[in-house]
């Protein structure tokens, strides 16, 4: 303190040797399977990286994100509000991509369905035509079912509306 004002100059020396010291130590960390929780699933540093893997959102985590856009998305139509409508295509797209990622068994399924079942629900979105958008989400949601189908999860057929989960 300096006349009861915190010294700001110290303050800053200080966090600035804090930072550099982190970035000094990161700089020659050398990771070991002493961090790994289990070493008999994981018995050497090349195989931290399952560790990594593990611990990824799984499907069914992303697929709850994408119910949720799903659902917005079929409101935001009803309501005519198109940008809203373009931000979910974007955030469910932006999903199925994080899902590429983190299971890329399921990336070809995934690729394949964003280039067949997205473009007619943007194409009504862009004409914003209420009528087309109803019809595009009606052929999603039986899109994602199929998909759910082909997938070895049936058991979710898909259908618009108010729930948390459209799941119907």
């Amino acid at each position: 303190m300096l006349n009861g004002k915190p010294h700001f100059i110290g303050g800053f020396v200080l966090g600035a040797l804090v930072c550099g010291s982190v970035a000094v130590y990161a700089g020659v960390y050398v990771p070991t399977t002493t961090w790994i929780a289990n070493t008999l699933l994981y018995s050497d540093a090349t195989d931290q990286i399952n560790v990594l893997a593990d611990i990824q959102p799984n499907t069914a985590l992303i697929m709850q994100e994408v119910g949720l856009r799903f659902n917005s998305l079929d409101t935001a139509g009803k309501k005519q509000n198109w940008d809203f409508a373009t931000y979910q295509v974007e955030e469910m797209t932006a999903a199925f991509n994080k899902l590429s990622v983190t299971r890329p068994s399921r990336k070809a399924a995934l690729d394949a369905f964003i280039a067949a079942s997205l473009p007619p629900v943007t194409s009504a979105i862009a004409a914003q035509d209420k009528a087309a958008f109803k019809t595009a989400m009606a052929t999603l949601a039986t899109d994602c079912t199929t998909c759910h189908t082909n997938s070895g999860k049936g058991f979710l057929p898909v259908k618009a509306g108010k729930s948390v989960m459209p799941i119907k």
